[in-house]
């Protein structure tokens, strides 16, 4: 984080942190009783695919607040697949 507009780096990882927390517990909005909540590795996956495209849309949207260029799409391997962490984990789960 750079000393210039790092609030803003601070802020888009809280942002990040809670709206993987909020799209995880929204994956069982659906549930009528708390006992039928198996909690499994599909749901953080999925949790983690819809952040993952929540942070390259704000930075590619709102990429004046963020002046650092390595944090933004395309500049980073790791930015143009922001699937490849989400399903690295869910192939090493599977044994692939």
């Amino acid at each position: 984080m750079e000393s210039h507009g790092g609030g803003h780096y601070r802020r888009l990882l809280v942002m990040t942190i809670l709206s993987f927390i909020a799209m995880y517990v929204l994956m069982y909005a659906m549930v009528n009783r708390i006992t039928n909540v198996y909690p499994n590795f599909n749901q953080f996956y999925m949790a983690g695919l819809m952040t993952a495209a929540m942070i390259v849309i704000e930075l590619l949207v709102m990429g004046g607040m963020y002046p650092n260029k390595r944090v933004r799409p395309g500049s980073d391997p790791g930015c143009r697949d922001p699937e490849a962490l989400p399903r690295h984990h869910a192939r090493t789960a599977a044994g692939n």
